[in-house]
Order: structure tokens, then C-alpha cells, then sequence
């Protein structure tokens, strides 16, 4: 089992502004992009009245009923290749999946209420239209993207690595700890020939790491975690630097 960086709203308003409409690509954020930008001109703070309306509408809004997800959150092999199936079916854009259904518990800002409703009293704030983007879109990192030949070299050297010792050495236990991370939604069962099928993956291994918890009597009890091990990497320094 490899880790994999694939994780993973029922409101419209005709009046919001095109560039914030669901589907529109979003460039990344850079020192000169408007997303960093102080917003133009409405007044900040707003005035009281629109203040109260804002928190009115936010507090009267109901979230629609969600759909059930289009994936299979399971962690079996009839779900990792149905789950690869549905992304071959779309050409392996995760991202048009996930805006395809509008109700999905799996859309970006699906736990939160519709920007709209926060327009009237955040839209004056400087940092707002960055904030609406990342509610609307995911967020966004302004990295440099790995030269492709050395992410699949590096790729094949961690399928062939696997993970850390902390996980081999136990698997019915690490298969309990992911296999409740996977319940939960926050990953995708996917089989490891799919990996190099996917734009832009990226593997890094994963392992176990025991540490202390707090249980319900506030007792403290031992707990192992779970750990993506992102800073492991087989690729020589020397060819990170000079490529």
C-alpha cells in the first residue's frame, strides 16, 4: 500500500462576479497576481445593517441534501478498480469529478456555507477574493512543477522502495489505520499500477508512529498514527540542483 496525493455546493447566484464561478481555472497566486491584491473600494467593515442582514441570511441558509460520492471509499480491490475506472472514464481530471456534481460532499468547500452569503460583509476585506477562491476551488500553491522525467523516475524508485518499516513490519494494523482514513473520505483507494497513470503523482511512503492520546476519562492512553512521509525522496540532491 503507497500513499498518493489523490484525497480527496448547492448555491447559485446569477449577480456573483463570472471570475468566481465554479469551473473557472484559477492561476496560482504570485507576488503580482490581483489574489494578493487589496480588493477595490466597498466599504470596510460594512455598515451595521448589512452586517445583521449577512449573519441573518447565514444563520437562516439550510445546506442542500448531499448525493452519494462517485467514488468507493472502501479499502478493497473491487473499489480500487472502480474508483480507476470512473477516472479513466474522465480522462484522469480529478478536478472535473469533483465540480461535475455540484451536491458532492466531495467539492471544495462542500462543508461551508456558499461565498455568497459572506459577499456583503467580507467583500471589502483585502484578503477576501483569495479566501473565495480557495472556499470555491481548493487551494492553490505557487510551486515549481518537478521536470517530468525525473517525477517518474522518482515515482518507479518509490513503487519499488515501498513504505517505511514502521508500517511493513505490522500490516493488519496499518490496514485498520487506513482503512478508517478511507472510510472517512480522506483517501482514495486506487491500485498502485494506476500511479503512473495519474498527472503530476507523486508517492511518498508512508509508516506508523506510536505516540500519546486522551481518551473520553482524560486518561492518557498510547495511539498509533499514521505518517506521509512527504520530505522522503530517492533522487540524489545533486540532480534535484542541478536540473
Amino acid at each position: 500500500m503507497m500513499g498518493s496525493p489523490w484525497r480527496p455546493s448547492g448555491f447559485s447566484n446569477p449577480g456573483l462576479n463570472q471570475r468566481y464561478q465554479l469551473g473557472h481555472p484559477v492561476a496560482p497566486a504570485t507576488p503580482s497576481s490581483p489574489l494578493l491584491q487589496p480588493a477595490p473600494t466597498p466599504e470596510w467593515p460594512p455598515p451595521n445593517p448589512i452586517f445583521l442582514a449577512a449573519i441573518k441570511d447565514a444563520l437562516t441558509w439550510h445546506p442542500p441534501p448531499r448525493s452519494k460520492p462517485v467514488f468507493k471509499f472502501k479499502l478493497t480491490e473491487l473499489a480500487a478498480r472502480t474508483n480507476l475506472e470512473i477516472l479513466d472514464s474522465y480522462n484522469y481530471d480529478l478536478q472535473a469529478i469533483l465540480l461535475e456534481d455540484a451536491h458532492s460532499p466531495l467539492r471544495a468547500g462542500s462543508e461551508f456555507r456558499p461565498t455568497a452569503i459572506f459577499d456583503p460583509v467580507l467583500q471589502g476585506h483585502p484578503l477576501w477574493a483569495r479566501a473565495k477562491k480557495t472556499l470555491m476551488h481548493g487551494a492553490h500553491l505557487p510551486v515549481e512543477p518537478i521536470e517530468e522525467e525525473t517525477r517518474l523516475q522518482d515515482l518507479l524508485e518509490a513503487i519499488e522502495f515501498g513504505n517505511h518499516k514502521s508500517a511493513t513490519k505490522d500490516g493488519p494494523k496499518l490496514l485498520s489505520i487506513f482503512g478508517k482514513e478511507v472510510e472517512k473520505g480522506w483517501q482514495l483507494t486506487l491500485p498502485i499500477s494506476a500511479l503512473q497513470h495519474l498527472p503530476g503523482a507523486v508517492v511518498g511512503p508512508v509508516g506508523i508512529v506510536s505516540q500519546g492520546s486522551i481518551n473520553a476519562f482524560g486518561h492518557r492512553v498510547p495511539k498509533d498514527r499514521p505518517i506521509h512521509d512527504k520530505s522522503f525522496s530517492l533522487v540524489p540532491v545533486s540532480r534535484l540542483t542541478t536540473e
